[in-house]
């Protein structure tokens, strides 16, 4: 698998998962409209949010980390 920015393996770990934006909203407690903008490429989640995001999916940061090219910081 090729390097991929975050929203790009986003987008691959939710359709291999099958869980929804909404899903994946309510598992974070946070706004759909967050994570649209995470998949969009809006936005990056910090950290934090970036390990909660991969817990809630069922992947290993390691796994991630290997394919993303993107940090884990919000763009300013």
């Amino acid at each position: 698998m090729k390097n991929m920015t975050f929203s790009e393996m986003l987008k691959h770990m939710l359709r291999e998962t099958g869980m929804t934006q909404k899903q994946l909203a309510d598992k974070l407690n946070i706004s759909e409209d967050n994570v649209s903008r995470y998949i969009s490429g809006q936005r990056q989640p910090r950290a934090e949010r970036f390990q909660k995001i991969i817990d809630a999916l069922g992947y290993r940061i390691v796994y991630v980390k290997k394919r993303c090219n993107s940090g884990t910081e919000e763009k300013a």
